[in-house]
């Protein structure tokens, strides 16, 4: 017995030494009988591998282009074919995850070594299936295939290989593959090469979105695809941009059909994974969020999921198609200014209020809509203070895409009425402010705090500083007397904080930060309706209390402030001592002026305002007169403003979890 089973041991060496001399020389069958019994000894292993991998040289290729292929051309392509396909088995999960981790390591070390090549023959396969496919008919086989194919090589290597790759002499084997993949999933959007999509073509799609998505979640490559992303050209960042516009409306292509048979069994998994991949590159290389937002891609992507709003949404987890792909567009953007600014108006012209109040108002999920607990209403309510978000809110008509029985249900619901609360009363405050400076041609808010005293008066032209661009005065007299009086110590650190601004996108124009102004005249006058008797102040010097008002809630609340150092505490909190050095974010010599202009005057008050924009602060202080009234072109009042200032602090990401 002993000595069959040494025969046997002997016989299967002599064998897998005649199969391994057979593949080394070219034998398409000792190559299928490696790809189908690969060698349990791990030195036979690894001479495989490397017998695989040498086959698999481009330059050993025929040129594909060529109508017809000698027979000779025909057994080197169907060489690389075979070799591809034994090369799976031999990195695939399957055998490694039985090795030791230094033998899988030393194996996958072989194939690293060899990789340019393997990626080469996958990126001629792109454009030659016939590499990879057997009995390849152009004519039947889909366009996608060669791309496919190749993607799904790469993913096993990233899913078994990538653990193995994270040493630092490895970093050009991870900056290969992502090279690959990028390369990969562009050419897949090329349309002149591809044309209109096809239903048996979405499933190579959707394994290039695996890949995509494996490459941006992993720790060792998510960096080398932040840079090459970052390194593109204006041109190809377009590029980029417009593929997930075009995997996207292939989504609807073809998926239409099978969404009208049957909603509940539509596999929605790739169009949620396509958005949120798109949002989270977004959020790591913002020249992509500007050339996403330009191309269209956040309307595109929720009139698709529109579209398919009565599908499920990824297996295993709640909600709707529509609800997940509306998450992503809405939480990623809603914490990053420039977006706040441009991508959610858009959403909000795209039936984003609308999606919101049918998932809240449909039986049985009365404030379960998906939104993973974060309730969306109070933050869209915040940013109605800024006027491109307003008016996308009303000028579009987003109130008007909601169906009168879903806002009947709100009107007779106590719950309903106070879940849309918030952005009903930003809604009605705002309105209110649009119609009041509505009248003024040019409005203009002197930056000098003199103005009033010296008895300027105000013009249409406009003065503004030409180092910093940040303060704008009414005649070049006020600008003199401001310079001499606080420009001068703060135009630098201002110039500075003006680029700043620029480059994250938050940076306000004149006319908006005039309306921030007037809206505190607005909560101004809603302060005065309280009597001041009943205001409990403390003991103090100073006569005229400081109002503070925060947009971080709706509606506003405003409570009174004695001096100077209780509105910076009142104001601030926190914020103020940030930095746990008593750095006060909010004190600078302007605003220390604009405060103790109210602090000493009986006839004038101070109002604050603090919003958020993203995760940026803007904090408005106004002085008013309350002796004498301005008068708008049609004649209704607004009170003298004396003094105004609109500031925008940077982003504090520990302070905003703890609103």
């Amino acid at each position: 017995m002993r000595s069959t089973q040494k025969l046997s041991r002997k016989e299967a060496k002599r064998r897998m030494k005649e199969v391994l001399q057979g593949a080394k020389a070219g034998s398409i069958r000792d190559l299928r009988d490696l790809q189908k019994r690969w060698p349990e000894d791990f030195e036979d292993a690894k001479k495989a591998l490397s017998i695989i991998l040498g086959h698999l040289k481009p330059a050993g290729l025929p040129d594909l282009d060529h109508p017809f292929l000698s027979k000779e051309d025909v057994q080197k392509v169907v060489l690389v074919r075979t070799s591809v396909a034994a090369l799976v088995v031999a990195i695939g999960p399957e055998y490694t995850e039985t090795l030791e981790d230094d033998k899988a390591s030393h194996l996958l070390g072989i194939l690293f070594d060899h990789l340019v090549d393997f990626l080469t023959i996958l990126d001629i396969t792109a454009h030659h299936p016939i590499i990879a496919i057997e009995d390849y008919d152009p004519r039947r086989t889909n366009n996608y295939a060669g791309i496919g194919v190749g993607a799904v090589y790469v993913q096993v290597i990233l899913d078994t290989g990538l653990k193995y790759a994270c040493k630092d002499e490895q970093s050009h084997t991870r900056a290969a593959l992502v090279d690959f993949v990028l390369r990969n999933w562009l050419r897949g959007a090329n349309r002149k090469l591809h044309g209109k999509m096809e239903l048996v073509e979405y499933g190579n799609v959707e394994r290039l979105i695996d890949c995509l998505s494996t490459v941006l979640n992993q720790k060792s490559t998510k960096h080398i695809l932040q840079a090459r992303v970052m390194a593109l050209s204006g041109r190809r960042m377009r590029q980029l941009a417009q593929s997930f516009c075009h995997y996207c409306s292939g989504f609807r292509t073809v998926n239409a059909r099978a969404y009208a048979r049957d909603p509940s069994k539509l596999e929605s998994a790739g169009l949620v994974t396509l958005v949120s991949l798109s949002e989270k590159l977004a959020t790591q290389v913002p020249s992509f969020s500007r050339a996403l937002e330009r191309t269209g891609f956040h309307t595109l992507a929720l009139s698709v999921a529109y579209d398919f709003r009565q599908a499920p949404g990824p297996q295993g987890k709640q909600g709707s198609v529509l609800e997940h792909v509306a998450f992503w567009l809405l939480y990623l953007n809603i914490t990053r200014a420039w977006e706040c600014l441009h991508v959610i108006p858009q959403l909000l012209s795209s039936k984003l209020l609308r999606i919101i109040v049918d998932a809240v108002c449909t039986p049985g999920s009365q404030g379960k809509c998906l939104w993973l607990g974060k309730d969306p209403m109070p933050l869209i309510g915040r940013l109605c203070h800024h006027p491109r978000v307003f008016s996308a809110l009303t000028g579009a008509g987003a109130f008007e895409q909601v169906s009168e029985h879903n806002w009947e249900v709100i009107r007779n619901d106590r719950a309903f009425c106070g879940y849309f609360a918030p952005i009903f009363a930003a809604e009605d405050l705002h309105y209110s402010i649009g119609k009041r400076i509505e009248g003024l041609v040019n409005p203009l808010i002197c930056a000098c705090l003199e103005h009033h005293s010296v008895g300027s008066v105000s013009s249409p032209k406009v003065y503004q500083c030409a180092q910093c661009r940040t303060m704008t005065y009414c005649s070049q007299k006020c600008q003199q007397l401001d310079w001499n009086s606080l420009h001068r110590a703060e135009c630098s650190k201002a110039c500075i904080h003006h680029i700043e601004c620029r480059m994250q996108g938050i940076w306000l124009s004149h006319h908006t930060r005039v309306r921030y102004l007037y809206t505190l005249e607005v909560m101004l006058r809603l302060v005065l309706t309280t009597p001041k008797e009943k205001l409990d102040l403390p003991e103090t010097t100073f006569s005229n209390p400081i109002y503070i008002s925060s947009g971080l809630q709706m509606p506003m609340t405003v409570s009174p402030c004695p001096s100077y150092e209780e509105f910076f505490l009142l104001t601030g909190k926190n914020l103020l001592d940030v930095h746990g050095d008593d750095t006060r974010l909010f004190d600078d010599n302007r605003f220390r002026a604009i405060v103790r202009m109210g602090e000493n005057n009986t006839d004038v008050q101070l109002v604050s305002y603090l919003t958020m924009i993203g995760l940026h602060w803007i904090l408005a202080v106004a002085a008013f007169d309350l002796r004498v009234r301005d008068k708008t072109t049609d004649g209704q009042d607004l009170r003298l403003m004396l003094a105004g200032h609109v500031k925008i602090l940077p982003s504090l990401v520990g302070l905003i979890e703890g609103m």
